[in-house]
């Protein structure tokens, strides 16, 4: 019997002091610690993908781990280039529009262009998604701040 739970994801945003605190860091400071996260989430993966699949060989485990941390790339049917062009040209979309959406959730189409969902849950967004005739998994989604912050 399985009695694993279904986790939801959560996100969350640098606070102030936070941010106060990184921009304090050197470039090698800041690099150096989003390594160290990385090679934590490395272990935790292998560590649970073996537990789960114990009849795994090590260069199974390996290669799901690195698949997983490479959020799949491969299976993207995106142009992530495309996208990031897209979306922060200036003419993009409207900020004026963007604000309406202040505190929200939105989904962004695969190319960038256009607003597909919003909701105050971005787990919520993956049925409005699909309504919208996009596929979930192609959609970036991305908290709009309900005030205005400068992370640096």
């Amino acid at each position: 019997m399985n009695t694993h739970q279904v986790r939801h994801p959560t996100i969350e945003i640098v606070d102030r002091d936070m941010a106060a605190i990184l921009r304090e860091k050197t470039e090698a400071e800041r690099l150096q610690i989003a390594w160290g996260m990385w090679s934590f989430a490395r272990t935790i993966l292998w560590n649970v993908l073996k537990s789960e699949h114990s009849d795994w060989p090590d260069e199974q485990i390996r290669r799901e781990v690195a698949r997983r941390l490479s959020h799949g790339y491969e299976a993207l049917s995106m142009n992530m280039q495309e996208y990031l062009r897209n979306r922060h040209a200036f003419h993009a979309f409207p900020l004026d529009e963007l604000a309406k959406h202040r505190g929200e959730w939105v989904a962004w189409s695969p190319d960038g262009r256009r607003l597909v969902a919003t909701s105050h849950d971005p787990i919520a967004l993956d049925d409005p998604v699909r309504a919208a005739g996009e596929n979930p998994e192609n959609c970036l989604v991305e908290g709009i701040l309900d005030s205005d912050c400068v992370i640096g």
